[in-house]
């Protein structure tokens, strides 16, 4: 058999429609059956169909109701405890009761790294002490300010018991 140009033109159209038309029954069957089944799937996953009749199956769907809630209080506890540094910085921001940014405070941390850094050499100290002191000034003065502030606002939502009340127990128990 010898392939002439015409032929050649024949096979590769037929294998181009033959390429396009298995190429589109894939594609229908992956966005037919496929979402199909794993909807089935989940549904079997979470309770809605099972395998088993009757109660048995009721009992089966509660349980796992019973699980996903309690992988989800695992889930939030987690993300909770996974607070990262900025949401950190944020909350300390609010119970010191200060409204600023985080870059706010990185630009006040920076700015008082400097300061302290610049005081320190006016002073005539030796140069090898300066980056301790620009780490302490930068990163512990600003932490320092902030947890003051909220101990204070603490203090003044939660005072301390009166110094005559607590003087009043006292006396009923010692003499009591």
């Amino acid at each position: 058999m010898v392939l002439t140009p015409e032929t050649i033109i024949w096979i590769t159209v037929a294998a181009t429609v033959a390429m396009i038309v298995l190429g589109g029954a894939f594609i229908g069957v992956t966005m037919i059956v496929r979402p199909k089944v794993l909807l089935r799937q989940r549904m079997n996953q979470i309770g809605v169909i099972g395998d088993s009749a009757g109660g048995a199956n009721a009992d089966k769907a509660e349980s796992r109701r019973q699980k996903r809630i309690q992988d989800k209080i695992k889930q939030l506890e987690q993300k909770n405890q996974k607070q990262g540094g900025i949401e950190a910085l944020r909350l300390e921001f609010l119970q010191a009761g200060l409204d600023i940014t985080a870059s706010a405070y990185f630009v006040i941390s920076a700015v008082v790294a400097v300061v302290a850094t610049l005081i320190y050499l006016v002073m005539g100290y030796p140069i090898l002490g300066a980056l301790p002191v620009a780490l302490i000034g930068g990163l512990l003065l600003p932490k320092l300010v902030i947890k003051s502030k909220a101990k204070g606002r603490q203090k003044k939502l939660h005072p301390p018991p009166s110094f005559e009340g607590q003087s009043k127990r006292r006396r009923c128990n010692v003499w009591g």
